[in-house]
C-alpha cells in the first residue's frame, strides 16, 4: 500500500522529512512546488530534483513523485502572439490566461511534446506522473469545439494525451486525472485512456464529518462523486490526495499557521472508508509542516496519521 506525504521544498527547512517518513513507516514522498498554478516549477523544486537528494531517498527505500501545476511548462505564454488558437477561449475571445484549447490538434501535440520532456526531467520512482493544469472553471476552453466539454471532460482529455506522451519516454508511465475543484466531477463525454488513473483530491470537503458520513451534505456530495468516478476508473490504481495534515490549507495559505482541526477519529473513519472501497494509495498534503511547526506543535498530527494508515 502507498502511504504518503506531500510537501514543498520549503517544508524541509529544519525538518528531515525522509527520516521522519522512514521512522513512521511511510513509503511515498510527494514533492509539490507550491506557489499556486503560475510559477517557475523547476526553480521552485530546487534541490529536490538533485541527484544527491534522489540518491538519498533511494538509499532509504522511499518512493518519490512530483505533483505539480505545470501550465506554463506545457504551454509557454510567449506563444500567444503567434498561436492564439492554442489558448483558451473565454467569452468569445482567445486569452493568454488559463490552460489550452483541448480541441486544437497542434496545441495538444505541442503540449504532449512538453509533457514527454518534463517526464524525463522529473522521473518518479513510482512511474506515476502528476502534471496538473489550472483548476478554475474559467481556466478551461469554451470555443465552439470545446463548449460541450465540461472541465472534467477537458481535464480527462488532457490526461489521456499526457499518458500517451509519457509512455514515449517511460513505457511503464501512468498519468493522473486530477478530480479537484473545477474537475471534481464525473466526466460524461470522455473515458479514461490507457495509463490514466484517478487522483481524488477533495479540498472542498468538510473535516468535521467523515468523508462518507451521510449526515453531512458537503461530504455526501463528495462521496457520491468518488463513487461515480470509480465507475469509470479502476479502483486498483485509484489514488487519494487528502488534506488532513495540510497546515497551509487550514491557515488560508499564509503564516502564522493554525493547527488543522482534523481529529484522529475523523482520519480513522476517512481511511477506513477509502480502504473499504479498495483504494490502496493514499497521501496527504502536509505543507507548512517545517521545523518551526514541529518545534511549536510537535509531531502528534503526523504520528496519528502514520499510526492509522499503518493499521489498515
Amino acid at each position: 500500500m502507498r502511504k504518503g506525504i506531500v510537501v514543498t521544498p520549503s517544508d524541509f527547512k529544519d525538518a528531515n522529512w525522509p527520516e521522519m517518513m522512514r521512522r513512521f513507516s511511510l513509503n511515498t514522498l510527494g514533492l509539490h512546488s507550491g506557489g499556486g498554478a503560475r510559477h517557475d516549477v523547476i526553480a521552485a523544486l530546487g534541490s529536490t530534483m538533485s541527484e544527491t537528494f534522489i540518491s538519498d531517498l533511494k538509499s532509504m527505500q522511499l518512493d518519490y513523485e512530483y505533483e505539480l501545476h505545470v501550465v506554463d511548462e506545457l504551454l509557454d505564454r510567449k506563444l500567444f502572439s503567434e498561436h492564439p488558437d492554442y489558448f483558451i477561449c473565454r467569452e468569445g475571445a482567445r486569452c493568454e490566461a488559463g490552460n489550452w484549447c483541448v480541441s486544437n490538434a497542434d496545441a495538444m501535440k505541442h503540449i504532449g511534446d512538453n509533457v514527454a520532456e518534463l517526464a524525463v526531467r522529473l522521473a518518479p520512482s513510482t512511474h506515476r506522473y502528476f502534471f496538473w493544469g489550472e483548476d478554475a472553471a474559467a481556466s478551461w476552453c469554451h470555443c465552439d469545439a470545446c463548449a460541450a466539454l465540461t472541465p472534467a471532460d477537458q481535464g480527462l482529455l488532457c490526461a489521456n494525451r499526457q499518458a500517451e506522451a509519457v509512455r514515449r519516454v517511460d513505457p511503464q508511465g501512468q498519468t493522473a486525472f486530477l478530480a479537484y475543484l473545477s474537475t471534481f466531477a464525473v466526466p460524461s463525454e470522455v473515458k479514461p485512456g490507457k495509463g490514466v488513473f484517478l487522483e481524488y483530491a477533495p479540498i472542498q470537503r468538510c473535516y468535521f464529518h467523515a468523508i462518507d458520513d451521510p449526515r453531512c451534505s458537503i461530504n455526501r456530495q463528495c462521496w457520491q462523486t468518488l463513487l461515480g468516478l470509480l465507475e469509470i476508473f479502476p479502483v486498483e490504481t485509484a489514488h487519494v490526495l487528502e488534506y488532513w495534515l495540510d497546515v497551509s490549507r487550514f491557515s488560508s495559505w499564509s503564516k502564522p499557521v493554525r493547527l488543522p482541526p482534523v481529529t484522529r477519529e475523523i482520519m480513522r473513519c476517512d481511511l477506513a472508508a477509502y480502504h473499504g472501497l479498495g483504494i490502496r494509495s493514499i497521501t496527504t498534503f502536509a505543507v507548512y509542516m517545517d521545523g518551526a511547526f514541529f518545534s511549536q506543535y510537535g509531531d502528534r498530527l503526523l504520528l496519528d496519521y502514520a499510526e492509522l494508515i499503518n493499521d489498515l
